[in-house]
């Protein structure tokens, strides 16, 4: 049968590498600022943009650029009850996952471009079961989880349907446990961190979505960039400053 080239477009938030993997970013205007936005300077900004990559499915090609942080479809249906499916781009592996009957089964891990996972979900028949782990770049064994040997990140609860319901845990690099915020069941405000443990962003949350101020911050404590949230949306004036607290561009989402 002919093969059909199928576009599998995935909707996410922009995905600087932060903490806030999670929850959707400002990107920023200025490119002095970029680094700034990263917990892990090995992947700086790797995921601007999510390299595309190819999964023959039965007669079928996916051409995909998938989103780091939910898949939104099933990539693939198959005629198998249990299949392992995987998303390269040349030698870097992006994703993979396994299926059983169409559905999204087990683990589904996205892979930093140094091969570690940077993130790993449990689904059951297209349901998230288990909390979300996330990882930085880096082998160590502080603090440990399920054998893994990535540095851990993140425990992130979610709910079925992959909306944020809760941060389990929080922590630097080097293992300290990090404050979460009074984020819970949805609303409240989290606090995400880069590696070194400094204080990245705020963000005000409403039933699992950014509604309302969110403040990013220089590793030093200064604001970095301020402006709000909408229903998920950027809304309103945005702005960048320098570390001498000086404007450096305003944007109006309005």
């Amino acid at each position: 049968m002919k093969k059909i080239i199928l576009i599998l477009t995935l909707i996410f938030p922009f995905t600087l590498f932060s903490q806030s993997y999670i929850v959707t970013e400002y990107k920023p205007k200025t490119d002095s600022l970029l680094s700034y936005f990263d917990t892990d300077t090995s992947s700086l900004n790797y995921y601007l943009g999510i390299p595309s990559c190819k999964i023959k499915c039965d007669d079928t090609v996916l051409i995909s650029s998938i989103s780091p942080i939910l898949p939104i479809n099933i990539p693939c249906k198959q005629k198998e009850k249990i299949i392992g499916r995987s998303c390269n781009n040349r030698e870097t592996m992006i994703y993979n996952f396994n299926q059983y009957s169409g559905k999204l089964q087990g683990y589904y891990i996205v892979y930093h471009p140094s091969k570690n996972t940077w993130i790993r979900y449990t689904f059951s028949k297209n349901k998230i079961v288990k909390i979300v782990e996330h990882f930085y770049n880096s082998l160590s064994t502080k603090p440990k989880v399920n054998g893994m040997k990535n540095s851990l990140m993140a425990l992130v609860e979610m709910d079925e349907n992959g909306r944020l319901k809760n941060i389990k845990a929080q922590y630097s690099l080097a293992g300290k446990k990090l404050k979460k915020g009074s984020f819970k069941n949805g609303d409240g405000t989290i606090l995400f961190y880069r590696a070194d443990g400094s204080l990245l962003r705020s963000v005000e949350m409403n039933n699992g979505i950014p509604d309302g101020d969110c403040i990013y911050y220089y590793p030093t404590g200064q604001i970095l960039t301020s402006g709000e949230f909408k229903a998920g949306k950027l809304i309103g004036v945005w702005n960048e400053f320098s570390i001498e607290g000086k404007t450096l561009i305003t944007t109006d989402y309005n």
